[in-house]
């Protein structure tokens, strides 16, 4: 059974299958006309005539709300694909010539700036994810890692703070003729104490080992690579080791804490949920990164070891390289010498939740929101890699960093360099989502060239 829905037309074609009479007239004319469309009946009840715009069909919206969903649900990827675009497309929109590649080369750096911006707004100031520090301060785990942190300068600075011993039990994913991928897991190393403050999800830690064949440990190096801010998987990493296997360097990637399979049920993507999360995250990675370098060392025997890392990753490894006990390399790639300068000053400043932090603060007592920002200052002060030890080789040690870096300022890079004298600056030009892109070349050679300034844990005459 079919009743009549009589509906009022703007002008534009309609949409099913409509009965309706003279109307070339009005079509002609552009003007408003009626037609009675015809929809089945799903009931007993008869359907009233009524007067329905055509903006209220929902067909249309429908079609939106899917496109909408699968647009975030593939973000990232559209987001990298559409930053590569872009860039191809806005260096074409100037006016390049011969006799204008100063103009072209500021003009440049503004694009590789403004780039960094656009994507930190896009991913970082919009509604649609939850912003870092939700969930406020910590409570009792902030000021139990404040103290923890505080403890470490000391120690460190006074003598060699000896890895914990882990045995990975590793399975193989794939394996061809001159190389091998495994994956292992083991418990992670932290003590009782730090433990009982960790989401279960994290007691264990993942790591991929990609290695080649029919070459002695002895004759090889291995890097491990520390996660930077929303890199939750292995791949990013594996594809900028892989060409290493060449030059006889292996790759362990480290799954952080709080990520990939080790992320809290609450947690939404990277943004951790509240403040002493960032330093537990921080102090788990190095204990767990220095012990995976003390197995490669002890227990593989491997001729050389160093450790690397992008953006957060890249403060994380300078911990690393600071904190061991044995010279390696150590390259932060696209890295601030402070989470102060990400979270405070950078792009992620947008990012972080401001009024959430001052309302836990307001259960102890007032705080303005320029006092929030500076208690958070004070807090993340303890990540400032300045307060470290400085290598036992800082000629092995290469900081990357990106010209027109809208994330990280050129003087945060400078500060780590003056802090350690011996070690060296790179330079890449672009920004820093441009650079993570496009500069991976960079990173392998300040990797190639930072292990060649070590020393072969075996004599010369014994390779």
């Amino acid at each position: 059974m079919a009743r009549a829905v009589t509906f009022l037309r703007f002008g534009g074609v309609s949409r099913g299958r409509v009965g309706f009479s003279d109307v070339g007239s009005d079509l002609e004319k552009g003007s408003q006309f009626e037609r009675r469309l015809f929809v089945p009946s799903f009931d007993d009840h008869c359907i009233e005539s009524c007067h329905v715009s055509c903006r209220y069909c929902i067909t249309p919206w429908l079609i939106a709300l899917v496109g909408l969903i699968t647009v975030w649900k593939h973000r990232h990827f559209i987001l990298l694909r559409l930053v590569r675009t872009g860039v191809c497309l806005l260096v074409f929109a100037f006016d390049i010539s011969v006799h204008s590649l100063e103009m072209v080369s500021i003009n440049l750096g503004i694009l590789h700036y403004v780039l960094d911006h656009l994507y930190g707004a896009f991913v970082h100031r919009t509604k649609l994810s939850t912003p870092f520090f939700s969930r406020g301060w910590g409570g009792s785990k902030l000021d139990l890692l404040e103290n923890m942190v505080k403890q470490l300068f000391p120690e460190a600075a006074g003598k060699n703070w000896p890895p914990n011993t882990v045995q990975p039990i590793w399975k193989t994913v794939w394996e061809t003729k001159t190389a091998c991928l495994r994956e292992g897991v083991f418990r992670t190393p932290c003590d009782e104490q730090l433990l009982s403050t960790l989401s279960p999800e994290n007691h264990y830690a993942r790591v991929a080992f990609l290695v080649p064949k029919h070459v002695p440990p002895q004759k090889m190096a291995c890097v491990v690579h520390l996660a930077g801010t929303g890199d939750h998987t292995f791949e990013r990493r594996l594809r900028l080791g892989g060409p290493l296997l060449q030059e006889n360097i292996a790759t362990m990637v480290l799954e952080s804490p709080f990520y990939g399979l080790r992320r809290p049920s609450l947690q939404r993507g990277s943004k951790l949920l509240c403040v002493s999360d960032l330093l537990l995250l921080g102090r788990v990675t190095i204990e767990e990164a220095r012990c995976l370098l003390h197995w490669l060392e002890v227990e593989e025997g491997f001729g050389k070891t160093g450790v690397c890392g992008l953006s957060m990753g890249g403060v994380h490894a300078a911990m690393v390289g600071s904190l061991h006990p044995t010279p390696i390399a150590t390259l932060p790639f696209l890295s601030p010498h402070s989470a102060v300068v990400a979270f405070c000053e950078g792009v992620l400043k947008h990012a972080t939740a401001w009024d959430a932090l001052r309302e836990d603060a307001a259960q102890k007592a007032e705080m303005t929101l320029e006092q929030v920002r500076e208690r958070l200052r004070s807090v993340l002060s303890l990540t400032d890699v300045t307060r470290f030890p400085i290598p036992k080789n800082p000629q092995a040690v290469i900081f990357v960093a990106a010209t027109d870096d809208g994330y990280i300022p050129k003087h945060s890079v400078l500060e780590l360099q003056r802090a350690w004298p011996g070690s060296e600056v790179r330079w890449v030009t672009g920004g820093h989502v441009s650079s993570f892109l496009l500069h991976n070349d960079a990173f392998r050679k300040a990797i190639v060239d930072a292990l060649n300034r070590l020393q072969w844990r075996e004599s010369d005459s014994s390779l």
